[in-house]
């Protein structure tokens, strides 16, 4: 196993890093083992939407870590067009739509200290 932070290789049953005290996302409590997520906001845009003056297009993503799956993308939001209007969903609208989704539908707790972490118990 390897340090998804530094990429230092681990004993099989590490929990954290050594070297840098990240965590493998192995984490065992009273036999539970969890996954471990953040929340990334990602903005893109296109060639039409350039051509058509349009702004640009952002959304989120929860990058998880999982003992059983490794490093992988667990949800990605709806992505919504950046604009001026008082209509629009903003950064922050968006960011509270996921993470209704990811701790109503998803089942991810956040952790305390962010607002950003999230961890799930695996099955």
């Amino acid at each position: 196993m390897y340090c998804t932070k530094c990429g230092i290789e681990l004993p099989k049953d590490a929990n954290f890093c050594y070297k840098c005290g990240s965590s493998t996302g192995t984490i065992q409590i009273e036999g539970i083992e969890w996954e471990y997520g953040e929340v990334e906001f990602h903005r893109g845009d296109s060639l039409a939407s350039s051509i058509l003056g349009w702004g640009d297009k952002f959304w989120y993503t929860l990058e998880a870590v999982s003992p059983r799956k490794g490093k992988y993308q667990a949800l990605k939001s709806r992505e919504v067009k950046e604009g001026f209007s008082k209509w629009e969903t903003t950064h922050e609208q968006l960011l509270d739509e996921f993470i209704t989704q990811l701790t109503t539908k998803e089942r991810w707790e956040p952790l305390p200290e962010s607002k950003r972490r999230f961890r799930r118990k695996i099955h």
